[in-house]
């Protein structure tokens, strides 16, 4: 079965805001929204995958996007 890829609009570093960086991950695959997120000045990590909690800090990061994975698929972002 095909599947259709999203196709992803690069928004320049100075225009996009950390929440529209966060909502664009939104339904992307896991490596497609990393590697879309590397090309952000914000940072991630996962905090979620396959809903089991992962370990974090409990530090706050104004900068940091928070991944929510399920079968290979963001299904939540959070900031901080």
């Amino acid at each position: 079965m095909k599947t259709k890829k999203k196709k992803i609009v690069l928004i320049e570093k100075t225009q996009c805001s950390i929440t529209e960086v966060a909502g664009m991950c939104y339904m992307m695959e896991e490596t497609e929204a990393i590697e879309y997120i590397k090309t952000t000045p914000y940072t991630y990590r996962v905090t979620q995958r396959d809903k089991k909690h992962i370990i974090c800090t409990r530090d706050y990061k104004v900068d940091r996007i928070n991944l929510h994975i399920e079968s290979g698929r963001v299904v939540d972002t959070t900031i901080g």
